[in-house]
């Protein structure tokens, strides 16, 4: 597995792409399983070029050959959003979420659509219940405080940017944002 990290609107997205587990993969014919891979290992190849839509055609078979296999919904999000079909996404990221809540990245991508749709109050929560999963996970840190900067709560913002430093120093947008997050409350 691999991260890929896209900066769209200070807010950064983070893209699992996933072939080599099969934890999540239930099925009782082992064939299903190494042909549902291979065409997720297809879509991210394809993805990985810039080819969203045709990453797409494999994500689909994925799913249609198992369509209970929370990563495959998950990948599919990524190109969707990455297309801009932010509600076909975010319907992605909510199935996959059903398959398996306790996937941090899916949380936080999924705060991401809802960020980029201006819905902040979702997003805050799903960047709150990703960091209940996984608290060292610096872009959910820096994402929940650039939505909490967005609405208008400086210090809140603040303090998720020092998480992020904390955690990655050499995070250069974390740092400009808390210096904005310092002259917005110095301004108030």
């Amino acid at each position: 597995m691999f991260y890929i990290k896209v900066v769209k609107n200070g807010i950064l997205l983070l893209l699992l792409l996933i072939t080599a587990s099969c934890n999540s993969l239930q099925s009782d014919d082992t064939g299903n399983k190494e042909i549902t891979l291979e065409w997720i290992r297809r879509g991210n190849d394809l993805y990985n070029t810039g080819e969203y839509e045709e990453a797409l055609k494999y994500y689909d078979k994925a799913i249609k050959k198992s369509p209970d296999y929370a990563n495959a919904w998950y990948n599919r999000g990524i190109a969707l959003y990455c297309l801009g079909k932010y509600e076909e996404a975010l319907k992605c990221y909510d199935k996959a979420i059903e398959l398996d809540p306790n996937e941090a990245d899916t949380w936080h991508n999924r705060g991401v659509v809802l960020d980029k749709q201006k819905k902040y109050e979702e997003a805050l929560k799903c960047y709150d219940k990703a960091i209940e999963l996984d608290p060292n996970e610096v872009d959910t840190w820096y994402n929940r405080g650039v939505v909490l900067y967005c609405l208008g709560k400086y210090e809140e913002a603040l303090k998720c940017y020092d998480k992020a430093i904390e955690l990655d120093p050499n995070d250069t947008q974390a740092w400009q944002n808390k210096e904005k997050a310092l002259k917005a409350i110095y301004n108030k």
